[in-house]
């Protein structure tokens, strides 16, 4: 689902365009987070 285009979040009723940025937000916070783990991970 995070890799989805918001585009695609656009088709399910009920999200409204501030909704769908939220999720995007989050996926995005989300995204960061794993890749500051696995690179820290890399370095011990």
């Amino acid at each position: 689902m995070a890799n989805q285009p918001l585009e695609k979040f656009l088709e399910i009723r009920g999200l409204g365009d501030v909704k769908i940025i939220r999720i995007a937000a989050a996926f995005e916070i989300a995204r960061r987070i794993v890749n500051q783990v696995l690179e820290e991970k890399e370095d011990v």
